[in-house]
């Protein structure tokens, strides 16, 4: 009786964890969590998804809107696991939240970076309908450095086109306190650490430093960008006036944006903001959101 047991226990938990059994079935179970995905070939192109806790057949079957969380680090350190909390609470509200991994600037310099997220949202476009996920509604949320990885995804067009993509596909980007739409100017602002971080990762050229700027494509794309939520702190120096130029540029080419400054919050506290009933960007956020579902 009790192999019999195990070997039912070992059948379910395999159907549970195997991908292919869940594109075969026509919905998700409750609280479901598929870890370690690959995008690409290299160890560090991994992604996490989390799926609505479905409580009927009605539910489960209707595509739900996708975030793409991109977390900070400095382009250089940090993992998705960090974003455990931000995935549980989204697919709580019914949406299917992924948290990415990329190449880190140690290893493979700009624009190793943002060239990973472009195949993470290729690879979520073509497969996430098998996780209720609609991949014509996908919003992209960054904090810190993921903030400026996401924004150069959505202003300059040649790393979705790389993929036979476009902004179209985005519904929504929400980018939250950094200081890298302009990283000329930040790299001129900033203490020597933050400077060195950004030479080292993008080159020292005003030039090298222009094409990695979000802002300085914003204005230049053949289409308008998709809409922008840029978030930014007054304590975080350059970053509320980087966020005021970037969305005038934005606004200038046609993007329905807006910025938000909150005030006496810390770097830190504005990802704990990001997530969280009663925290206002994520108050925000699931508003947007519901806007969006079809």
């Amino acid at each position: 009786m009790k192999s019999i047991f195990l070997v039912s226990t070992l059948f379910l938990i395999s159907l549970i964890t195997s991908s292919s059994s869940i594109a075969n079935i026509g919905y998700i179970s409750p609280n479901f969590y598929m870890k370690e995905v690959s995008y690409g070939y290299n160890l560090k192109q991994k992604l996490d998804i989390y799926v609505p806790n479905f409580s009927n057949m009605e539910q489960s079957v209707k595509l739900r809107p996708v975030i793409i969380y991109v977390r900070g680090g400095s382009w250089k350190f940090g993992d998705k696991d960090s974003a455990k909390k931000h995935g549980k609470f989204y697919a709580d509200k019914n949406n299917v939240f992924i948290t990415i991994n990329y190449r880190l600037s140690s290893n493979a310099q700009h624009p190793a970076q943002v060239e990973d997220i472009a195949t993470a949202i290729k690879w979520v476009h073509k497969n996430i309908t098998k996780y209720k996920g609609d991949p014509e509604n996908i919003t992209l949320i960054g904090y810190s450095s993921g903030a400026h990885l996401i924004s150069l995804i959505a202003t300059d067009e040649k790393y979705l086109a790389a993929h036979d993509l476009n902004f179209s596909i985005l519904k929504l980007v929400i980018p939250v306190d950094t200081i890298a739409y302009d990283l000329p100017y930040a790299a001129a602002s900033s203490p020597k650490s933050v400077t060195e971080l950004i030479y080292n990762n993008f080159g020292e050229s005003k030039k090298q430093l222009e094409q990695a700027s979000p802002l300085f494509h914003a204005n230049q794309t053949t289409a308008p960008p998709p809409p922008f939520i840029v978030y930014a702190s007054n304590r975080r120096p350059g970053a509320a006036k980087e966020a005021r130029l970037f969305v005038y540029a934005l606004e200038k080419a046609g993007s329905r944006s807006k910025y938000i400054i909150l005030n006496h919050i810390s770097n830190k506290n504005m990802n704990t903001l990001i997530s969280g009933s009663n925290n206002p960007i994520a108050v925000d956020i699931l508003m947007k959101l519901s806007q969006t579902t079809r």
